[in-house]
């Protein structure tokens, strides 16, 4: 029996006899957000496999933690044997695809496990055994080689101890049984978080996940402003401006340098949100009638568009959930409209209830869609993707107003609202009701953008001076602040790498 160190995570054998406890239990799911956020950095290099990935993140985002004294049920167990073939999913689509480049990197073994009966005792063999299917599917991820064109610093997160029992310290060469390029990969790898401001021109900063520090800034060019969109995609950033004719920029992270721009079509103004999905890049615009583009990456050349019906006007937010994409509007009712990535068009509609109006903030989790409105009170919809109908709704509490920013962690949905200060709510997507809330400091206020990476939230205010705030998920708190430079304030958007 061996105990497996994932990124600073334990786990621990379970021995024959015992009772496996929460902390066993408990580690697996930190031990799986950790391969997600790797998988994140793959899926915005790579940007293949989305299908598969999405259905992973879906399945990881709705583990939780238990309580001590909390028994391991059959349930449970089988929401991480969900989560672990997910894993396995994702993993067999890339080396599948690696493969079909004639790339066949050396990789542990990695299977799929089989459900447990709800009368079935949880064995420590089998504890143990989906401890080493997690080991190996992390390490799996950690070999696949990322295919940048330039040497790639990759480093992990947090916690960031020393990682033992797994991968040496120095560069390691890939080795491959074909003839292909030498790709080297060393053993870190780096998530930031991109922060883009309300300004002319338009900045957008780089800054550490762990200690919050501003690491490197992008500057447009002149007349280039009000960037409301940011997205990442095959080891890219792409920048949105609300400007006419809508305009999106190609930066590389590593440099925060200018690579290429897309120039939007006549009439396709103001770039307000921006997403991506299966190598594509997807521009909302904030225009009436609303389109979207779908933008290829490689060369920033228009693809095709979306053109909303009447009615669905001002394109505010956009998501992505199981290989499709989720458009909202600023309408009065709201309305949320499903489309097909391939042909890009309309697959179905969802019309908010009477009162629920302008939909400023979309997310998904565990399979589901969730739309955020910009009302008072705050309103938050859960509605099912396939048929595109309400599920449950959250009503924020009084004075939790102008709902603009949602953002998924670790089975939670996190509500931002622009309010003096700022304030964030903690929710259940399963009740829709809420658990807990952040209350920004003095002078940190109205919470416009909320991003998630490495088990932390991170909340943008528009303010000047600008902030972002990295806020822990579990009780709420402030853990550090980020002040921006000075002529960068108003924080319209944020993204994780």
């Amino acid at each position: 029996m061996s105990t497996y160190n994932i990124n600073g995570i334990t786990l621990s054998p379970a021995l024959s006899g015992t009772v496996v406890t929460p902390s066993h239990y408990n580690n697996k799911v930190l031990a799986l957000q950790q391969i997600l956020d790797l998988a994140t950095q793959l899926n915005n290099n790579l940007g293949v496999c989305g299908s598969q990935f999405n259905t992973m993140k879906d399945v990881i985002n709705s583990l939780t933690t238990v309580a001590v004294g909390q028994r391991i049920t059959a349930n449970l167990a089988n929401n991480l044997i969900n989560a672990i073939n997910s894993v396995y999913d994702y993993e067999e689509c890339l080396i599948a695809y690696f493969n079909s480049l004639g790339i066949y990197p050396s990789l542990p073994s990695i299977t799929s496990e089989s459900p447990v009966s709800a009368d079935a005792i949880i064995t420590a063999y089998s504890w143990n055994s989906w401890n080493q299917e997690i080991y190996n599917e992390f390490n799996v991820l950690t070999l696949l080689p990322f295919l940048f064109t330039e040497s790639e610093q990759i480093q992990f997160i947090s916690p960031s101890p020393s990682i033992s029992n797994m991968i040496s310290a120095q560069s390691e060469p890939v080795q491959f049984m074909s003839s292909s390029p030498s790709i080297v990969k060393k053993t870190e790898v780096t998530a930031d978080v991109f922060v883009g401001y309300d300004t002319s021109p338009g900045y957008v900063d780089k800054i550490s996940s762990t200690d919050v520090e501003l690491i490197k800034t992008f500057t447009a060019p002149l007349g280039y402003t009000s960037i409301h969109g940011l997205t990442c995609l095959s080891g890219y950033l792409f920048v949105g401006y609300s400007i006419s004719p809508g305009t999106v920029d190609k930066v590389l992270p590593s440099t925060m340098t200018f690579i290429s721009s897309f120039t939007a079509p006549p009439g396709h103004a103001w770039v307000h949100p921006l997403t991506s999905l299966s190598g594509y890049v997807y521009a909302g615009h904030y225009t009436t009638p609303g389109y979207v583009d779908k933008i290829s990456p490689t060369d920033m050349k228009l693809v095709k568009t979306f053109t909303a019906p009447s009615g669905h006007n001002l394109v505010y937010s956009l998501t992505t959930l199981s290989g499709y994409i989720y458009v909202g509007y600023l309408t009065e009712p709201g309305i949320v409209d499903k489309i097909s990535p391939s042909t890009m068009t309309l697959v179905k509609t969802f019309t908010a209830p009477s009162g629920h109006n302008y939909v400023s903030t979309l997310t998904t989790l565990s399979g589901y869609v969730f739309v955020g409105y910009a009302m008072v009170p705050g309103k938050v919809d859960k509605i099912s993707p396939s048929e595109m109908t309400l599920v449950k709704t959250f009503t924020a509490p009084s004075g939790h107003n102008h709902l603009f920013a949602l953002t998924a962690l670790s089975g939670h949905v996190f509500v931002g609202y622009s309010t003096t200060p700022g304030l964030v709510d903690n929710i259940s997507p399963i009740n829709m009701a809420l658990i807990n809330t952040f209350k920004a400091p003095s002078g940190h206020n109205h919470v416009l953008a909320l991003t998630a990476l490495s088990g932390y939230v991170f909340a943008g205010y528009w303010t000047s001076p600008a902030y972002v705030d990295k806020i822990s998920p579990t009780d709420m708190m402030l853990i550090k602040t980020f002040t921006a430079p000075s002529e960068h304030i108003e924080i319209t958007s944020l993204t994780v790498s």
